[in-house]
């Protein structure tokens, strides 16, 4: 679960409210053309995003995406929704995600991302968020009853699983 506390001026906003990864995978929840939207790219292969219908509305608002995974192991697929001050506002499919790491040269950004783009409408530069992110915060919950051995990460790692 990704939740941020932004604040939107009365033109509106656009921008990265946090980000991470490159072209060869990562995820973003951003505003491109003024609405929340999320993005997950899995590996550089395909891009599934979840965005809004309506523009994020001035003042100070809490945004919140959160991940709900298949389970049954490594790499699934899972659903996506996108909340403002708690009611959702979009949600869609994500049919399979990284199994491991996503690249281990790039970094989080909050309020911004520069450099490979994570995803078609996120340039190598000037995604600054055009408003104001007080915080963010980045939640994993664990999964219950499923645990991954060493042995099943490696295989993953090497393409055998």
């Amino acid at each position: 679960m990704i939740t941020a506390e932004v604040e939107i001026p009365a033109p509106g906003a656009r921008g990265v409210i946090f980000a991470q990864g490159t072209q060869f995978g990562g995820y973003a929840l951003y505003a491109p053309e003024g609405r929340l939207k999320y993005v997950y790219n899995f590996l550089g292969l395909e891009h599934h995003a979840v965005e809004a219908k309506d523009p994020l509305p001035p003042g100070k608002h809490e945004v919140r995406m959160e991940f709900a995974y298949d389970g049954g192991g490594l790499g699934k697929g899972g659903t996506a929704s996108l909340f403002l001050d708690g009611e959702k506002v979009a949600e869609g499919r994500i049919e399979r995600t990284v199994p491991v790491i996503f690249s281990v040269d790039a970094s989080a950004h909050v309020g911004d991302k520069w450099g490979s783009p994570i995803a078609p409408d996120l340039a190598v530069a000037g995604n600054r968020f055009q408003g104001h992110v007080a915080w963010v915060r980045i939640e994993v919950a664990p999964e219950e009853g499923e645990r991954v051995s060493p042995e099943d990460l490696l295989k993953v790692a090497m393409g055998t699983q």
